[in-house]
Formats: C-alpha cells, structure tokens, sequence
C-alpha cells in the first residue's frame, strides 16, 4: 500500500511539474499568444458611485450578436 501511495504521489508531482514546464516553455516560444489572457475579453471602466468595474470588451460583444 505504501509503495502505490509513493507512486501515486510521485506521478500527481510529476504532472504538476510537466504542466509549469509546457507553460513555462509556451510562454517563451509564443509570448504573443494571449487567447486566454482576461484583458483580451473583458475591459474596464468607471461608474460614478461604484468605482472601476470590469464590463464585456468588443471582442465578446461581436460573439454575443
């Protein structure tokens, strides 16, 4: 039992480390690359009484329609 719990905890640390890596390489291979990045699809603005607030950007409103 203890030899599969060893393994088990190895391989969950094992991918947690392969996936910072791929991110890691992605982002130098293809710093340009932004389709997840927030300010891609959300923008902010301000409304008196409330402050800044974030609303959909042009990029959501053109899917939207």
């Amino acid at each position: 039992m203890r030899k599969i719990l060893g393994n088990v905890t190895l391989l969950i640390v094992g991918l947690a480390l392969g996936i910072l890596f791929a991110e890691g390489v992605g982002r130098v291979l293809f710093p340009e690359w932004r389709d997840f990045y927030s300010d891609r699809f959300m923008a902010s603005t301000y409304v008196p009484g409330y402050g800044k607030i974030s609303v959909y950007g042009d990029d959501v409103r053109s899917w939207i329609r």
